[in-house]
C-alpha cells in the first residue's frame, strides 16, 4: 500500500504562507510530483493536487462531504467577546456550497431557478447598462483601478437584483460581501477586526431577515410574492410551506453563503480575466476584431490563474485515494490551482494560451453536484465587461508603479488586491 510522502519543503512553504498564496505554482508542482495525496499533519488535513484525483473527489459526494465549516470554526474558536456578538444574530448552519443531501437538494433547486437562463435574459440588459454607465465616467480618464471601479460594483448587481438591495444600501452590502468572503480564507485577524466583522455580519443577517419577514407578510396577505423567481420570494415561500423544513435561520444561512459564492467568486474571476487581457496585447487586438474570442479568454484565464484555488471536502467513510488510505471524518483540501496546471491534463500547462483546445474542463466553477449554479451569470458579466472595454478603448497596459500584483490573503479565493490599468479611448 502506498504511503503519503514526507515533504521537507512543506514546513517552509505551506499552503498558508503568503509567498505560496502569491505564487503557488512551484508548490503545486512539487505536490503533484512527490505527493499527489499529501498528509499535512501540522494542519490536520490531506492535500490533493492532481487533476484525476481532484475530479474523483468532486464526482463522489457520497464519499466526500461538502460540510466542512467545522474545519473553519472548531480548530480555534473565536474569543468569548466575539461569540457574544455573533449570538445576537442567527446560528448559521449548512447551506448551498457547504451542505449535502436533502438540504443541498432544496437549496440547489432555489439557486437553479434564481440563476436560470430566463432570469439572466431578464437581467442582462440591466447588468450591461450598469457597466456602460460606469465606463462613461472611466473611459475619458484613460485609466482606472479595475478591481474597485468595475470588478467589484458590476457583479454586485447580481445580489442587488436577487436580494432586492436598493441603491442606497449597496455600499453596506458590498462591505458585507467582502467580510463574508474573507471568512472562508483561513487567515488570522486582529481582535478588533474580528469584532467589527462579527458586528457587520449580524447586521447583515438582521437586514435580510427583515426583508424576508416583509415578503412573508405580503404572501400571507395577497397569496403571492413580489416576484416568483428572486431569492427573497423563494426563501419566504419555503419558510411558509408546511411541507418544507426551512426556517428563518436556514434562510439566512443560505443568504450568508450566497455572498461569497456569487459576488466574491465573480469579482476574482473578472479581475483574473482582465489581468490576462491586459498582459497580452495580441489577445486585445484579436478580441477587438473578433469578440467571440472572449469566451476562450475566460476559460483559459480561469484555468491558468485559477482565482478559486481550492475546495474543502470531508471523508464520510474510510477511503483509498491515489493509493493513500484516508480515515473517516478527515478533511481534504483540493488544490484546484494545482489540478488546473497538471501536465497530464493539459499540454504545456504552465503556458497561457488563449487558443488552447479545452478537451478537459477546468475546476474554477466546481464539478458534479456543486457545479456553480450561477456560472452563466458570471460568464455573461465577464464577457460583457471585456467586450465593452474592447469596443471603447485600446492599448491596455498596467500602470507602472501602481500594481503590487499581490493577492488578498485568502487560501480559497485568491483575488488581486488591486489592478490599475491605463488605456487609450477609441474615437
Amino acid at each position: 500500500m502506498a504511503m503519503a510522502a514526507t515533504l521537507t519543503f512543506i514546513s517552509d512553504t505551506n499552503s498558508y504562507a503568503p509567498a505560496t498564496i502569491e505564487c503557488p505554482w512551484k508548490y503545486d508542482t512539487l505536490l503533484r510530483e512527490k505527493a499527489p495525496v499529501y498528509h499535512d499533519k501540522d494542519n490536520d488535513m490531506y492535500v490533493v493536487s492532481n487533476y484525476e484525483l481532484v475530479n474523483e473527489v468532486l464526482m463522489h459526494p457520497e464519499l466526500y462531504s461538502s460540510r466542512y465549516m467545522e474545519k473553519m470554526l472548531s480548530k480555534e474558536p473565536f474569543p468569548a467577546e466575539i461569540m457574544e456578538v455573533y449570538a445576537q444574530g442567527f446560528r448559521i448552519g449548512d447551506a448551498l456550497l457547504v451542505s449535502d443531501g436533502e438540504i443541498h437538494e432544496r437549496h440547489r433547486q432555489i439557486a437553479t431557478k434564481a440563476f436560470s437562463r430566463k432570469r439572466l435574459e431578464e437581467l442582462a440588459p440591466l447588468f450591461s447598462q450598469c457597466t456602460s454607465d460606469l465606463l462613461d465616467k472611466l473611459i475619458p480618464k484613460g485609466k482606472m483601478n479595475f478591481l474597485e471601479e468595475l470588478a467589484t460594483p458590476v457583479p454586485m448587481n447580481i445580489l442587488q437584483q436577487q436580494l432586492r438591495v436598493p441603491n442606497e444600501d449597496m455600499p453596506r452590502a458590498t462591505e458585507w460581501s467582502s467580510i463574508l468572503e474573507s471568512g472562508f480564507g483561513g487567515i488570522d485577524k486582529s481582535l478588533e477586526r474580528l469584532k467589527y466583522e462579527a458586528e457587520q455580519t449580524v447586521e447583515c443577517e438582521h437586514y435580510f431577515a427583515e426583508k424576508i419577514e416583509q415578503e412573508m407578510k405580503r404572501i400571507q396577505n395577497t397569496g403571492k410574492g413580489e416576484r416568483d423567481d428572486d431569492l427573497i420570494t423563494m426563501l419566504s415561500q419555503s419558510i411558509l410551506d408546511p411541507d418544507c423544513p426551512m426556517d428563518m435561520t436556514e434562510a439566512i444561512s443560505f443568504v450568508i453563503n450566497l455572498f461569497p459564492a456569487t459576488h466574491g467568486t465573480t469579482t476574482v474571476a473578472l479581475t483574473a480575466c482582465m489581468h490576462r487581457f491586459t498582459d497580452n496585447p495580441d489577445v486585445q487586438n484579436r478580441i477587438a476584431e473578433d469578440p467571440a474570442l472572449i469566451g476562450k479568454l475566460i476559460e483559459e484565464s480561469m484555468r491558468h490563474e485559477t482565482p478559486v484555488r481550492a475546495f474543502w471536502r470531508r471523508t464520510l467513510q474510510d477511503v483509498t485515494l491515489g493509493g493513500i488510505q484516508i480515515p473517516k471524518d478527515q478533511y481534504i483540501l483540493l488544490r484546484t490551482s494545482a489540478a488546473n496546471r497538471d501536465s497530464c491534463a493539459y499540454e504545456n500547462a504552465d503556458e497561457f494560451n488563449v487558443d488552447r483546445p479545452m478537451s478537459r474542463q477546468h475546476f474554477n466553477f466546481g464539478r458534479g453536484i456543486h457545479f456553480c449554479a450561477g456560472r452563466s451569470f458570471a460568464v455573461h458579466i465577464i464577457t460583457d465587461v471585456i467586450g465593452q472595454l474592447s469596443k471603447r478603448a485600446k492599448n491596455f497596459k498596467f500602470i507602472e508603479g501602481k500594481n503590487s500584483f499581490l493577492h488578498k490573503p485568502n487560501m480559497l479565493a485568491a483575488g488581486y488586491q488591486e489592478l490599475h490599468v491605463e488605456f487609450t479611448p477609441r474615437r
